[in-house]
């Protein structure tokens, strides 16, 4: 399955608490753009939820960057981007 482009670095990959996959790259014009995994887990579809499939579209996080980015979950959960800018600082 072809996700889109173009892009300019591999992805970086996590998993939120429910266990979707979110992907951030950063395109050819320097920008991260995320796409998240719309399924749900197996267990869901166990407790009766309707299941989802495929992947959202590209939404841009702004700014212009010099590296590949980070996407790390922290202990609570949340997912982070943390990336360095074309000005030489890190960027969260």
């Amino acid at each position: 399955m072809n996700l889109g482009g173009p892009t300019r670095s591999g992805p970086a990959v996590a998993r939120d608490p429910l266990g979707r996959l979110f992907l951030v790259v950063m395109f050819s014009d320097g920008s991260y753009r995320l796409r998240s995994q719309r399924s749900r887990p197996i267990g869901d579809a166990a407790r009766g939820r309707q299941a989802t499939t495929g992947m959202s579209d590209w939404v841009s996080l702004g700014g212009k960057f010099s590296c590949r980015p980070e996407l790390v979950r922290d202990s609570e959960g949340f997912l982070h981007v943390l990336g360095r800018g074309i000005d030489q600082q890190v960027y969260h």
